[in-house]
């Protein structure tokens, strides 16, 4: 048994699927390993346990051959039989063996599989394998994400190998990818039918590949445009925690795609508007002015709770020393206030009331004034007016 497995061995490490004999057909090493677990299968039935070891030798050495021509059906065949073997290490050979084979039935046994696996690390190993056709094989890369994007989402610990692996393999993939298809591959995948706080969280750490400002400037054509695409959402993950940032990115969005018009906002160039409009009131120091310009376009575009919280923001923003510029950009708001939500309404004319009530109180009298009501005869009315005025707390 030893000899065998030694030679079985040594067929893997060869290297070269070498030719046994001419032919024809030619008969190769790749040919001579699986006749050779066809015969085992054969006498012990597909599942049987006896001369397992011998199978995963040969799965292993089926996958360590270098390859000038495609796989044979019934190697293929054969391993995905071995994927499906009652021994588990049989099945984590042969699945390592598919993920080095560059065709289409290898891939297909592999996704049939995963649903099926019940190992947790011969799961991962064709997590592994999946991610490695898709460096391999560009026409089955779409469908590798599409199998690893949900472990992304897998939030037992005791699966926890299977999130990594499964990340890992992504990250493979976008790192690829100079064109960034399979970035943008990841992304529609993590964003499909899921909570898009959920799904910003995941992104992340895929966003944080995109190539810097600078290398991004020799990207054209599609390239440029999934830049700008991702960069986008990238940015506005960012809008919370870090607004300088987003600011910054969002800035560069805009000028890329010659989105310099505020008046001008379209369905793809909203979201980055209304982004920096928020930027420019968490970023210190606020510019509410400018937010409400923007604010106000992103309400002509489309009047919503978030468009009227935003222009709402920015008016509350505004420096408290500037009460008649706050007055004007309420006005401005008048005429659509009366087709806004209640809520809105009432916000709205809380701001306002709380401006003209500022407007209305006393202005306190300058020091000199008090020292001179001290000695000046006024009536008693006038003159205690002033002074509590004076004494006044701020509000």
């Amino acid at each position: 048994e030893h000899l065998i497995l030694a030679a079985i061995d040594a067929l893997g490490q060869i290297g070269e699927d070498a030719e046994i004999s001419a032919g024809p057909p030619p008969f190769r090493v790749s040919d001579r390993l699986t006749q050779f677990c066809e015969g085992l299968l054969a006498a012990n039935g597909a599942a049987g346990p006896a001369a397992a070891s011998h199978l995963a030798a040969a799965a292993w050495s089926l996958g360590a051959l270098h390859r000038s021509e495609a796989p044979s059906p019934k190697e293929i065949d054969l391993l995905g039989r071995l994927a499906a073997h009652a021994d588990e290490n049989v099945r984590f050979k042969a699945i390592g063996a598919l993920g080095s084979l560059s065709a289409e039935g290898a891939f297909v046994l592999l996704e049939k599989r995963l649903r099926a696996e019940p190992a947790v690390h011969v799961r991962k190993a064709i997590l592994n394998a999946i991610g490695r056709q898709a460096l391999t094989d560009a026409k089955v890369t779409e469908r590798a994400v599409t199998q690893l994007v949900p472990f992304l989402f897998e939030a037992r610990e005791e699966l926890s190998a299977l999130r990594q692996a499964a990340s890992d393999r992504l990250i493979q993939v976008a790192q690829a990818d100079s064109e960034l298809a399979g970035l943008s591959s990841i992304l529609a995948g993590i964003e499909q039918d899921r909570d898009a706080k959920a799904a910003q969280q995941a992104s992340l750490p895929f966003l944080s590949l995109l190539p810097t400002r600078e290398a991004a400037r020799s990207l054209s054509g599609p390239a440029r445009e999934r830049y700008l695409s991702l960069l986008t959402k990238r940015a506005l993950g960012y809008l919370d925690a870090d607004p300088r940032r987003a600011l910054g990115e969002l800035d560069e969005v805009l000028t890329g795609r010659g989105w310099l018009i505020v008046g001008k906002i379209t369905k793809e160039s909203f979201p980055v508007f209304y982004g920096r409009g928020r930027a420019l009131l968490l970023t210190e120091p606020k510019r509410p002015k400018k937010a409400f310009e923007i604010a106000e376009a992103c309400l002509k575009y489309e009047a919503t709770q978030a468009t009227w919280t935003l222009t709402l923001d920015a008016v509350e923003a505004m420096p408290k020393g500037e009460a008649p510029a706050t007055t004007s950009l309420l006005d401005r708001l008048a005429a659509a206030v009366e087709r806004a939500p209640d809520s809105v309404k009432e916000r709205y004319a809380r701001i306002r009331r709380e401006l003209n009530e500022k407007k209305a109180a006393p202005t306190p009298a300058p020091a000199a004034t008090v020292l001179a009501l001290r000695s000046v005869e006024l009536p008693s009315a006038r003159a205690a007016g002033w002074l509590a005025a004076f004494i006044a707390p701020a509000k």
